[in-house]
This record gives structure tokens, C-alpha cells and sequence, in this order.
């Protein structure tokens, strides 16, 4: 059913590589690798959105986005935190702690309050695709603690994308802290960004055009690189 269906498209994306093999081998369908669409945009339109006093409170702090806590994340975010001696907090603005209270009237839950958190960090511990999304976005040094329960792929295709493989963990015993706080040559990242960026868009603006020619000219030349 769905080979059938996926052919009514005149052009399909897919943002993780391995997903371009399982469209062609499962469903017959020619598949372009892209950008998550939040890649698509610069940095500085995000933090744009942000209020001042957002980017004011606590800055240089390092920022732990976790979705499904456990005593290991913590012990990373509390070791990076000693390492760094800076105080880690949680999206939300609160100082972090693996079991902090689901509703706190002083917690900023919005969304530019979250991108806020990750602007003004000196570094980023998460567990999240988007997390490592807008660390790299934001040049922010991050750790990429995943979780093979939920899927690595996401986490993998991002990071080979960008030559940043060695942020990813599944474990605190793996890490390497002063490997870990070197520099990142982010002028490299910054130019593959936005060598994908340009692609990823010619690829959405020749679909939306309905261009075939040229949609299937970018899928050949993204096999080829």
C-alpha cells in the first residue's frame, strides 16, 4: 500500500541517509537526503525571536536538554558542569536536576525561552535530535547522549553530515572530557551547512516548481558526492 501511495508524489525527502535505501528498496521510490527543515533557516532568525531578558539570565550557562532522564545523563551533565565550573540548567531556565517538578510557576516553557536556553550556552548536554539541531545551528559544543531505544539514525546521519560523529555517547564511561571540550572547528561546520542548506532548498524550490528535471538532476548529484 504504501509503494503504491508514496508514487502519487512528484518528489520525496527524507532526512536521515538511511532512509534514502529503505524508499528505494522498500517502496520503489527515489528519495532525497536533506536538512531537517529547522537547518533550513540561520541562526540569527532564531534568536531574533527571543526576548532580551531570555538571553540575559544565566548566560554561559551549560544547558541539559534531556528527554528521558536517568542517573548517567546526570552524572555527564554534572561532570561538564565541574569541568567548566558553570552551573547547568534545564530549557526551561531552572537549575537542572534530574527529577526537577513538572509545573514551577518561575519555569519559562516557551518556545523562545528554549531557543534562549541554547543561544546563551557555553555548552549543551541532550538527548535530542533537535537539541544537537540547534547546538550546531547556535556553534555550541554539545554531547549527543543517545539512545539506541529510540533510534540512532537520526542522531548518526546528523552528526556524519557535519564530521561530528565523535559528539555521540551511549554512555558516561565513553566520554572523554578534555577531547570533548576542544575546540570545534566550526568554520568548517558553518561552510557544509551551508553547502546543504543550498541544496536542501534547490531541492524543495525545484519540487514545489514542479521542475522533474532538475529535482531528479539533484537527487543524481547527491548519490555522486
Amino acid at each position: 500500500m504504501a509503494a503504491h501511495l508514496i508514487k502519487k508524489f512528484d518528489a520525496v525527502s527524507v532526512r536521515e541517509d538511511g532512509a534514502v535505501e529503505l524508499c528505494r528498496d522498500h517502496l520503489g521510490s527515489d528519495a532525497q537526503h536533506v536538512l531537517d527543515p529547522t537547518l533550513l533557516l540561520p541562526a540569527d532568525h532564531y534568536a531574533k525571536l527571543c526576548l532580551p531578558k531570555q538571553l540575559s539570565s544565566n548566560s554561559g550557562q551549560v544547558t541539559a536538554y534531556i528527554l528521558d532522564t536517568s542517573r548517567d545523563k546526570t552524572r555527564v551533565i554534572n561532570a561538564v558542569s565541574r569541568k567548566l565550573s558553570v552551573k547547568a540548567y534545564s530549557t526551561d531556565g531552572q537549575r537542572y536536576t534530574s527529577t526537577a517538578p513538572a509545573n514551577d510557576d518561575k519555569a519559562d516553557k516557551t518556545v523562545e525561552g528554549w531557543l534562549a536556553a541554547f543561544h546563551k550556552s557555553v555548552f549543551v548536554v541532550t538527548d535530542s535530535f533537535h537539541g544537537c539541531v540547534f547546538s550546531i545551528l547556535f556553534n555550541k559544543p554539545f554531547i549527543a547522549y543517545g539512545n539506541p531505544a529510540r533510534g540512532m539514525a537520526r542522531f548518526t546521519s546528523l552528526l556524519k553530515m557535519f564530521g561530528l560523529e565523535d559528539r555521540l555517547v551511549v554512555k558516561s564511561s565513553e566520554i572523554d572530557l578534555d577531547r570533548m571540550l576542544r575546540p570545534i572547528d566550526w568554520n568548517a561546520v558553518n561552510g557544509r551547512l551551508e553547502k546543504l542548506r543550498g541544496q536542501s532548498l534547490g531541492f524543495l524550490i525545484s519540487a514545489l516548481a514542479g521542475d522533474k528535471e532538475a529535482t531528479e538532476r539533484l537527487i543524481l548529484a547527491d548519490v555522486s558526492a
